[in-house]
């Protein structure tokens, strides 16, 4: 029996998409501009770091499909873009997905004039606990940055283990990872060691064995996830918390990895794994699995605040990485640079508050993103080679 009052005029249509608009923007991401035809505007981040054009490019097909399409129906059109391209998943078409859906959940927030948060079944936590990086590409100088990094707040942070490695190394590569990791543990931080694929499966081994006694919060990418009999295998050698999942696009591709009961806290982008909409999902598959969730979020604000979204409304998210300072973020240009409101970002005794503005809840300051993306260089990753002139893992 319908109650709803004869005279209401609640409806959950929004207005048609009229403009989709993408900003490539330094240091090195893409953001996201929906636009509706009463005006409203949302905002979201489809980065993926080192094929912004890929990535933009995808953006035409978005256009010719949903300008147009009511705005509000989110699942529909996350739906469509997948399934009915035929070729589905991957870095590219599930980046510009996932800025896509983003921007639509912070249009639909503002609309409603609540977080996303509060549509996706409301606060399970009221802070989230962040951590940040130190080190570089090729770790040096962590004591000093691990300082830097308690005067700003944090209680944990990351790193890189090390720089490119052989398939098979000297063990004095080993030492100095201790040597570093213990250095920063000694100033009373969590560390995760992060191993970015870049170590093969003879030093990964050895280096998960070896870093048992300092328990670090976990180790990250000990193998490259296209190698998973590797790290079921690893799984089994060692007792430290693995976390994988950057490179891995859809719940699809993290199927296998809970299956084999081979990771611990998984990390799916949600610039890159289908928004807020697929990464919901992946995280209550992962729950299923007693697997906890740790969002990759080297990137901007619009990322993080989706992060941050997810974060609050999820009983298995763990700890969310922030990009604040990160060595990627050069000439001035670093998370709070486009925001129109940093102080959501405050970190206090290693946790961000729960983000209250409606949508993402983040101000971005549209004239300065219009401005910086007139001339945008791309950005590109490094191309390391070792000794031998062979190309190695960055």
């Amino acid at each position: 029996m319908n109650t709803m009052p004869a005279s209401s005029t609640f409806t959950t249509k929004g207005a048609a998409l009229t403009r989709i608009e993408t900003f490539a923007v330094p240091p090195r991401w893409l953001f996201v501009r929906v636009e509706t035809a009463d005006g409203a505007v949302g905002w979201g981040e489809a980065s993926l770091e080192g094929h912004t054009e890929a990535v933009e490019a995808t953006f035409a097909e978005i256009r010719e499909r949903f300008i147009g399409q009511d705005s509000s129906r989110i699942e529909d059109m996350w739906q469509t873009f997948y399934r009915l391209g035929f070729y589905r998943g991957g870095p590219v078409l599930m980046s510009a997905l996932s800025g896509f859906d983003q921007a639509l959940w912070d249009l639909k927030g503002k609309r409603f004039g609540v977080p996303v948060w509060e549509l996706l079944g409301g606060r399970v936590r009221d802070r989230v606990q962040v951590y940040a990086w130190i080190g570089g590409d090729r770790p040096s100088d962590v004591v000093d940055a691990a300082k830097a990094r308690i005067a700003q707040g944090f209680s944990a942070i990351k790193m890189n283990a090390s720089e490119d490695m052989a398939w098979l190394d000297s063990p004095k590569v080993i030492d100095g990872v201790l040597e570093r990791a213990t250095s920063v543990q000694a100033l009373g931080l969590d560390v995760g060691l992060d191993f970015h694929g870049r170590v093969h499966k003879p030093m990964a081994k050895q280096l998960a064995h070896a870093l048992e006694p300092i328990r670090p919060l976990f180790i990250e990418e000990p193998l490259l996830s296209e190698h998973p009999e590797g790290i079921a295998q690893l799984s089994k050698l060692t007792t430290t918390p693995i976390a994988l999942g950057e490179r891995l696009y859809s719940r699809w591709d993290f199927k296998p990895f809970f299956e084999a009961a081979s990771v611990d806290i998984i990390q799916p982008d949600l610039s890159h794994a289908g928004g807020i909409s697929e990464v919901r999902r992946i995280a209550a598959m992962a729950e299923a699995y007693d697997v906890s969730v740790a969002p990759h979020c080297p990137l901007g604000p619009l990322a993080l605040g989706a992060c941050m979204q997810l974060a609050i409304a999820t009983p298995n998210h763990v700890i969310q990485e922030m990009s604040l300072g990160i060595h990627y973020n050069t000439n001035g240009h670093d998370l709070l640079t486009y925001m129109k409101n940093p102080e959501v970002f405050d970190v206090k005794d290693g946790y961000v508050e729960a983000l209250t503005g409606p949508g993402l809840g983040i101000e971005i300051d549209e004239d300065k993103v219009r401005e910086l993306a007139k001339d945008c260089p791309p950005w590109r990753n490094p191309a390391w080679r070792g000794p031998d002139g062979y190309v190695r893992e960055w």
